[in-house]
């Protein structure tokens, strides 16, 4: 079988044995479309790495504005595909 850095919506759900809820409420509030995840057709296929990344960040934020400023970067490198380590996002964000 070949590699891929997708797994499916319910193969990921299997892997972390959580509810599709929880994984429901992750994809609507918190992450990317596009980066965290895709959608192809009515398949919904996650990005093992980043999801990961995600969930293993997530309990260490400090605070919300942490999490807004993190989204923001992950953002803007995918959108303009640069590199953004160690660039601040504006204040308010």
């Amino acid at each position: 079988m070949a590699n891929s850095e997708f797994i499916s919506k319910s193969g990921y759900i299997a892997k972390l044995q959580i509810s599709e809820k929880i994984l429901g409420g992750w994809i609507s509030r918190n992450w990317v479309n596009g980066y965290h995840y895709v959608v192809i057709g009515h398949t919904t296929l996650i990005h093992v790495e980043r999801a990961d990344d995600w969930i293993a960040a997530h309990g260490r934020l400090k605070s919300a504005q942490e999490f807004a400023k993190r989204i923001y970067v992950i953002e803007q490198s995918y959108r303009t595909s640069t590199p953004t380590h160690g660039y601040e996002p504006p204040d308010g964000i």
